[in-house]
């Protein structure tokens, strides 16, 4: 080993002695460098919603919430700011579909969801259908960007095409 590398190998002694100091340095690193996105994934069958979770997160770039009931997500939704949103057109209560147009008007009149800026932009969603559905043509939302009706089976694919980095 000459003199040089010997040097270097002293500096690396030197900063990383310390897990603490080379944990933060990777955890600073990490959040400089990447903005998570959040996901909400809405659907009332709970181990889809953990595999779907599971396999966003292992991508390294997205924190997921899950919600298995419509009317809790209209909570999350009215509370909360999502990048992006993947939501279960047929649930008990209220269709996915209808999820997504009660927080749109709701976004629409209500001044605190407005003041906080939680949708400037369209949201991203995919509305996921274990069958062939239809919407309205009439359908159309102002603060969700409806990307895609998305037939289960399809799932791995389109995670993978659009999470992956």
């Amino acid at each position: 080993m000459n003199l040089h590398e010997e040097k270097e190998k002293e500096k690396e002694k030197d900063v990383f002695e310390d897990d603490s100091t080379f944990d933060n340095l990777i955890t600073t690193k990490f959040t400089a460098n990447t903005k998570a996105r959040r996901v909400l994934i809405i659907d009332d069958d709970a181990d889809l919603c953990e595999s779907i979770k599971f396999i966003i997160e292992s991508y390294g770039n997205s924190i997921c919430d899950v919600v298995a009931d419509p009317y809790e997500a209209l909570l999350l939704l009215s509370d909360h700011h999502y990048d992006f949103v993947m939501v279960d057109q047929k649930m008990p209560g209220l269709k996915g579909a209808e999820v997504l147009a009660r927080v749109d008007s709701a976004a629409q009149l209500d001044p605190l969801m407005v003041d906080a800026n939680h949708y400037g932009d369209a949201v991203p969603v995919v509305l996921m259908s274990g069958s062939r559905i239809s919407l309205p043509e009439k359908y159309k939302l102002k603060n969700f960007k409806l990307m895609e009706v998305l037939h289960k089976k399809d799932l791995l694919k389109f995670l993978s095409l659009n999470f992956a980095s």
